[in-house]
């Protein structure tokens, strides 16, 4: 499933580097998983974190109803002076950090 941050943390990016990984197919299935639940929870955290609390619920309902609708960046961004480039910080720290995980396995 899409969601409306997907390009900012490069999810496309991160699922290429799982396909590339030298493992069974089964395994990197679950990996792909595992890092979509990650790059999900660290986002939602993120924008949590720098959204005001008077608007989690309503941000939350959106995001549940649709998830990939682009106008909630626009939303985060009414609400938040600096937001989109807040997210870009965040999902470049969840890049680096996953990238490093799946490179520096054992």
């Amino acid at each position: 499933m899409k969601i409306f941050y997907d390009h900012i943390v490069q999810i496309d990016y991160l699922m290429s580097e799982v396909h590339h990984l030298e493992l069974e197919v089964s395994k990197k299935e679950e990996i792909a998983h595992l890092v979509d639940e990650l790059v999900h929870h660290e986002m939602v955290g993120a924008i949590l974190a720098n959204l005001p609390e008077e608007y989690h619920d309503e941000f939350l309902e959106r995001f549940h109803a649709k998830p990939h609708d682009p106008s909630l960046l626009e939303y985060l961004k009414t609400r938040v002076e600096g937001m989109e480039d807040k997210l870009h910080q965040a999902g470049e720290e969840i890049r680096e950090k996953i990238k490093g995980m799946l490179h520096n396995r054992p």
